[in-house]
């Protein structure tokens, strides 16, 4: 019976620090539950904890976002071009739309 308890004890311990974690408390709780409360451990502390995880998501946020401006820009810039080889634009109004365009 002691022995139970003392399962269950050390399975809220890792749901416990589970919790500040990606996986979770629950999943920790039922990790440790089902398998042991050592193993439901280890697979808690190599979950990424909950604030690495949101820094994670924000550079790869930020890396999509410029990903995509630098599209828009290469897009706008060739449409420069064709303007310009169809006599559209003049050598001086292709030089204002790429210093628009790049920002140089």
């Amino acid at each position: 019976m002691s022995l139970f308890f003392g399962w269950i004890v050390l399975c809220f311990v890792v749901g416990a620090i589970g919790a500040s974690r990606k996986i979770g408390f629950f999943g920790a709780f039922l990790l440790s539950l089902f398998l042991s409360p050592i193993i439901g451990a280890l697979i808690t502390f190599n979950s990424k904890t909950k604030d690495r995880q949101r820094f994670e998501d924000e550079i790869l946020r930020r890396t999509q976002f410029s990903d995509r401006d630098d599209k828009e820009r290469t897009f706008r810039w060739e449409q420069a071009q064709y303007k310009y080889n169809q006599g559209q634009l003049t050598d001086a109004e292709l030089e204002i739309e790429r210093q628009k365009i790049w920002g140089r």
